[in-house]
């Protein structure tokens, strides 16, 4: 059977990941200190969303959140989404955006 799949989003405020996307990565530190409690291996994907409409404006964000998930927990990041000006166009209204969305969940 397979282990599933971790999809983890966020938006970017003040440049970083939000206050409670933090808090969430912190409290996984109960599986980094039980080693084997946390499947190792699990593919990842990494979504964030924010204001500014330069679409690596965050890069270096990303890589932090990959750094946590692939160092500490042992996770695969295999894709990331970045969802960039969506203040002014909702991604639901981005079909490129949805459709990307749509091949990182199919093949996960």
């Amino acid at each position: 059977e397979g282990m599933g799949a971790f999809v983890f989003g966020t938006p970017i405020y003040y440049d970083h990941v939000s206050a409670r996307a933090k808090i969430f990565i912190d409290r996984l530190i109960h599986y980094w200190d039980k080693r084997d409690a946390f499947p190792k291996g699990i593919p990842a994907v990494l979504v964030i969303t924010y204001e500014w409409n330069k679409p690596t404006a965050y890069d270096d964000v990303l890589d932090w959140m990959k750094g946590r998930f692939e160092n500490y927990h042992k996770m695969e990041v295999v894709g990331t989404l970045v969802a960039e000006g969506t203040t002014r166009t909702p991604a639901g209204d981005r079909p490129d955006l949805l459709r990307k969305a749509y091949e990182l969940g199919n093949g996960l």
